[in-house]
């Protein structure tokens, strides 16, 4: 009988999670810079509040890989 989850596919599946914390955290994160900062980085408040409000599945494709 073969595994349902080989180990290097659970470790890609932990990864692909912890991951998708990340962007989660560094999304609110953004949300809640002041204005100053923002500037500093480049972005306006509505550009960080509009970021923050994505959900965190929809990221550019070339960070899945």
């Amino acid at each position: 009988m073969k595994p349902l989850l080989n180990p290097h596919g659970a470790g890609q599946i932990v990864g692909r999670f912890r991951a998708t914390l990340a962007v989660g955290r560094s999304r609110k994160a953004l949300g809640r810079l002041d204005p100053h900062l923002l500037e500093d980085i480049g972005q306006t408040h509505r550009d960080a509040r509009a970021e923050s409000r994505r959900p965190v599945w929809n990221v550019p494709a070339n960070w899945l890989r």
